[in-house]
């Protein structure tokens, strides 16, 4: 008899989880930027981009929280923002394989937390029957 163990987060979490963590890393990119990196003193193109990023990603983060308590059944505008953070994720989780690989092993942890995360949108989206073909603008 074989026995399967499943474990998985439910829609609600999911978007809770990511919108929590990643609202952290926008404040933290807005408050002081240079603690994302892990570095003493960031660049000044390091600073303007941060000034871009940080509010972008915790606006997302907010919307994400938001969405956590809506429908996901025929619910386009959720499956929408979902890829959003398929696509986030796997550049983030590249990005945090790629400093690993320079040398930056405290970055484990991002890679883990990404690739995780960019597993569970893409789950979400199998099981909602996400088509991508409806990313299509025609």
């Amino acid at each position: 008899t074989k026995v399967m163990a499943t474990t998985y987060l439910s829609s609600s979490q999911l978007f809770l989880i990511n919108g929590i963590i990643e609202g952290f890393v926008g404040i933290l990119a807005i408050l002081d930027p240079k603690l994302i990196p892990n570095v003493k003193s960031l660049h000044k193109h390091g600073q303007i981009y941060a000034g871009f990023f940080g509010p972008m990603l915790f606006a997302m983060s907010f919307v994400s929280i938001l969405m956590a308590k809506l429908e996901d059944s025929g619910n386009d505008g959720k499956h929408y923002f979902a890829f959003g953070w398929v696509l986030y994720h796997c550049g983030a989780a590249y990005n945090c394989f790629k400093q690993m690989l320079a040398g930056k092993k405290a970055l484990i942890g991002g890679l883990i937390f990404h690739t995780f995360m960019l597993a569970s949108f893409l789950m979400y989206l199998k099981s909602n029957n996400f088509q991508p073909q409806s990313l299509s603008p025609f």
